[in-house]
């Protein structure tokens, strides 16, 4: 009777963790808000607290999450006390525990990801994800197709903004990039090339330079460690066509003027792409300013703060906004926590890599190398880790390729 009882509970906790994790999905791909201050993801993460037993019990038995968690635990007690330190010390609102919790959402997130995709042995977890990702393909093309620009580029599903959107094609483009790695499927290629493009027509100086550095990380690693076996005709083609990318973009950098070319000067699209890639050198300077101005307002030599920082949300306390503004991901981290949180903020990071299999065709940990190695990069110009949506990416995407190394769930070829 008894073991009918948990038989039935286990079940029933289940359940509700994939209908927390659809919630995460829908919130990532589809629709995020649906109130004034509520989200889809809010919802998720609550379903996901209450069905929390499972996921504990996984974490216990595999020794590189347990690791991971309490690192990850670590890092959290350290920005708390400090944090709540810093409300007496340097006037900090209590309310920026927000931006901590938030934090706590990524790793949950993370948890949740692995958890599920290890226990999708129908795979049907995998198709879900790629409707959802062919929905926000054929939404992107039809802006295309209409000309629908938004600011400078194209938006997505989730929003008209192209620098978010930006990020949803470039993560849509990873993921489809992996299951074809995996599935070896010729439509999964395509379809990754066609969220390329996307991410190009988005426009975001960001997300254009993080796809061509994700590309080049990736198949440098497959080249250093397999050589020559690693290009074979269809990975010869695969490489023609980043390259051709990469040439495209040292045509932009050499400030090519996009009025001496009627074709492009016709081409919405690529126009804006020119504008805003040629304007890489005052981008640049601007952020480079704002990282000294920022650097002298909040530490300026103060060894404390150097050391310790001074507190989640304190550089929009003290200019009062609402939004991310620092763009730059270290000086925000050596503001908010010092040395020593940004030390253990990237233990946590640079951990991960120990829990993925190295297998004979190194796919995920290479896979998430490159997107560590491009998102780190990339947080030169932005706040990629802190930022909702990045973020919220940047730990999907490596629960999915962490519970993929532990089991491999497709029908696998060897061959990388």
């Amino acid at each position: 009777m008894h073991s009918k009882v948990r038989l039935k509970n286990k079940k029933s906790t289940n359940i509700l963790l994939q209908i927390s994790f659809i919630f995460i999905l829908i919130d990532q791909f589809i629709i995020s808000d649906i109130g004034s201050s509520l989200k889809v993801q809010d919802i998720g993460i609550l379903l996901m607290i209450i069905g929390f037993y499972p996921i504990f019990k996984m974490v216990k038995a595999n020794n590189k999450l347990k690791n991971l968690s309490l690192l990850f635990i670590l890092y959290l007690f350290y920005i708390v006390i400090t944090n709540l330190i810093f409300v007496s010390v340097y006037d900090l609102w209590f309310r920026h525990i927000f931006y901590i919790l938030k934090e706590f959402e990524f790793f949950l997130i993370f948890l949740l990801t692995v958890y599920i995709m290890k226990s999708d042995k129908n795979n049907k977890f995998t198709l879900i994800i790629k409707l959802l990702l062919l929905l926000n393909l054929l939404y992107g093309f039809f802006q295309v197709a209409i000309g629908e620009v938004s600011y400078y580029g194209i938006g997505s599903l989730i929003s008209p903004a192209p620098s978010v959107s930006g990020n949803v094609y470039f993560i849509c483009s990873i993921i489809m990039f992996y299951f074809y790695k995996v599935e070896k499927k010729q439509y999964i290629l395509i379809a990754t090339i066609l969220f390329i493009i996307l991410t190009f027509f988005t426009v975001s100086r960001t997300y254009i330079i993080s796809t061509i550095l994700f590309f080049f990380i990736y198949y440098s690693i497959i080249f250093i460690f397999k050589g020559k076996k690693t290009f074979k005709t269809k990975n010869i083609i695969i490489s023609a066509f980043l390259i051709s990318i990469i040439a495209l973009s040292i045509l932009i950098n050499i400030n090519l003027n996009v009025n001496n070319s009627k074709y492009l000067s016709n081409t919405t699209f690529i126009s804006q792409i020119v504008n805003r890639m040629t304007n890489l050198d005052h981008s640049a300077d601007v952020r480079a300013n704002k990282t000294a101005f920022y650097y002298k307002t909040f530490i300026d030599d103060d060894v404390n703060v150097i050391l310790f920082g001074k507190g989640k949300g304190i550089t929009e306390q003290t200019f009062n906004m609402t939004t991310l503004a620092v763009d730059n991901q270290y000086m925000r981290a050596l503001i908010e926590m010092g040395i020593i949180g940004t030390i253990l903020w990237m233990v946590v990071i640079l951990y991960i890599p120990t829990g993925l299999r190295v297998s004979n065709n190194l796919i995920e940990k290479s896979l998430f190398l490159a997107l560590l190695g491009c998102y780190l990069a990339a947080a030169i110009g932005t706040e990629l880790f802190q930022t909702v949506r990045p973020g919220t990416a940047f730990w999907f995407l490596t629960g999915l390729l962490y519970a993929k190394s532990s089991k491999t769930l497709f029908p696998c070829n060897k061959s990388s």
